[in-house]
């Protein structure tokens, strides 16, 4: 007789088990029938008696030892009696978890999707002027205490990021760069460019890990520099290690510091995170449970900052 026979002989409630659990685990079932076999599965798992589990488990066991993978907690048919029972009480909770997390993640790209992309103005007439480390000014990153209003502060604000070739604002180029305008909280626009250094002849590989090809039709940061600024306007900045990219600029000629209220959600984080081992972007989307889906290139950087820092000031106010 086969192990389905055996388990069905033992107790028919082990083969309805079974067919529960494959329904909860089943990812191309709707959400809302999986959330109620989860409750049906853990009310009827929960009526078993001591001894009705022990037997199912040792004829499990016993039927292990000629099929290996049976005792594995990812068995489709098995798992869930190796589950911890600590985690059994919650599986409902985890679908519903689950199910926020995907609708959420699906709103997070619809609005990202919906963001109004700006095309820069070229001029190849403007000049930028470079700058040695030693003339960038004090940088001063405002503080968010419990009493920050968000409304009045950062009504509309521009998170800004570069893609950079290393680490040295006067000796490492500048590859890419992106703006993000966010209005009440929502991003509404985008900024963004790929940059051709002077001089340079080769794939260039940013400090991020990101690659960008050789163009010569990309422009250089002083031809799109007037049309850059013009997007940010007086707009509070906000970026993650902002210095960095502030200091990028000013020392190729472009002064995003002076006058201007900036703010750093990687500065924030590590305040507000004690016990995150290593503060990228995408740790910290993790501890705060933000799914915006793959973070990768300048632009979605971007939009990523701008939900941490708002959840952060979110947390700090509340």
């Amino acid at each position: 007789m086969s192990l389905f026979g055996d388990m069905k002989e033992l107790n028919p409630r082990f083969d309805k088990l079974r067919k529960l659990y494959a329904i909860v685990m089943d990812r191309s079932i709707d959400w809302d029938t999986r959330i109620s076999s989860a409750d049906e599965f853990l009310s009827l798992r929960q009526s078993l008696s001591e001894k009705e589990e022990k037997d199912f488990k040792k004829e499990v066991i016993k039927q292990g030892k000629k099929d290996k993978t049976i005792k594995s907690v990812n068995h489709p048919v098995f798992g869930f009696f190796f589950e911890d029972d600590s985690l059994l009480k919650d599986l409902t909770e985890k679908v519903k978890w689950k199910k926020g997390r995907v609708i959420k993640r699906k709103a997070h790209e619809e609005e990202y999707n919906n963001i109004e992309m700006v095309t820069p103005v070229v001029n190849t007439d403007n000049v930028l002027e470079r700058r040695s480390m030693s003339e960038v000014p004090e940088i001063k990153i405002q503080k968010v205490t419990d009493s920050f209003d968000m409304d009045e502060k950062m009504p509309t604000f521009i998170v800004f990021d570069l893609e950079t070739s290393g680490f040295r604002p006067g000796l490492d180029k500048i590859l890419k760069v992106a703006a993000v305008r966010y209005e009440n909280g929502v991003p509404t626009k985008a900024f963004v460019s790929p940059i051709n250094p002077a001089k340079r002849t080769q794939t260039e590989e940013s400090a991020d890990g990101n690659t960008e090809p050789d163009k010569k039709e990309a422009p250089q940061l002083s031809d799109i520099s007037e049309s850059l600024v013009e997007f940010i306007g007086d707009s509070p900045i906000l970026g993650y290690n902002a210095p960095m990219d502030l200091r990028f600029m000013y020392c190729n000629g472009v002064d995003l510091i002076s006058g201007r209220k900036i703010y750093d959600a990687k500065n924030l984080a590590k305040k507000l995170y004690k016990d995150i081992d290593y503060y990228s972007i995408n740790n910290v989307l993790d501890y705060q449970e933000i799914n915006v889906g793959e973070v990768k290139g300048a632009k979605k950087e971007c939009y990523a900052i701008g939900k941490v820092f708002m959840e952060m000031v979110h947390k700090i106010t509340e």
